[in-house]
């Protein structure tokens, strides 16, 4: 059985601003017409982006853009906002570098960039 559900409003907020940050132009309203399709088992984590319409299929992609944070016990998380090869919405992934579960997503005030290599 497949789960949907909507985007949490703390997870609109973070793609809104990884979008800002990469200049990339959400549709408008895209909010009301994506739905989330969590891909772990965690309240918070990683879910797949797709339209009412369709359905969540994994295909290839490409970071748009990133950032980090840190959870309520100190440990970094990495957020990587994908598209899919025809520039739609595809994932909102998060990264916990030691694994445990995801506790809070803060306000976009509190993002970080990721350095580069």
């Amino acid at each position: 059985m497949e789960y949907k559900r909507k985007i949490f409003p703390e997870e609109v907020a973070l793609i809104a601003f990884l979008a800002s940050k990469a200049q990339f132009q959400l549709e408008s309203n895209w909010e009301n017409k994506f739905i989330a399709y969590p891909l772990t088992k965690e309240k918070i984590g990683s879910i797949g982006l797709f339209k009412n319409n369709q359905k969540y299929t994994r295909r290839q992609s490409r970071v748009l853009s990133c950032c980090k944070f840190h959870d309520v016990d100190n440990v970094e998380v990495a957020v990587y906002l994908l598209i899919d090869s025809n520039d739609t919405l595809y994932e909102l992934d998060f990264w916990k570098v030691d694994d445990s579960e995801i506790c809070h997503i803060p306000s976009v005030d509190s993002m970080e960039d990721i350095p580069q290599i």
